[in-house]
């Protein structure tokens, strides 16, 4: 299957992150060397992320997009969120 790509850039490109993607992320989430740069404390189940997925594209205040990175054979993947003012002023602030 082909990937939906939101936005295409040299070696990577930003795509809308989705339900299968719960895996992974609280994977990421509940990772010591993650969690420490997150303000998230406490572990999180597969259930709450997919609940925190499915609730994210009604929020209007902010963008989370996953990133993915081509560099040959590697590709690695990550989850980024941005602020509405951030997105219109594509830049992280």
């Amino acid at each position: 299957m082909l990937p939906t790509v939101f936005l295409r850039g040299d070696g990577l490109y930003l795509r809308p992150v989705e339900e299968s993607d719960a895996e992974i992320v609280t994977r990421w989430i509940n990772d010591p060397d993650s969690r420490r740069w997150l303000s998230r404390v406490l572990p999180i189940n597969q259930v709450r992320e997919r609940e925190w997925i499915a609730g994210m594209y009604k929020a209007t205040s902010y963008v989370v997009l996953g990133i993915v990175i081509s560099d040959g054979d590697r590709q690695d993947e990550l989850v980024y969120s941005l602020t509405a003012e951030e997105w219109r002023a594509r830049r992280k602030v």
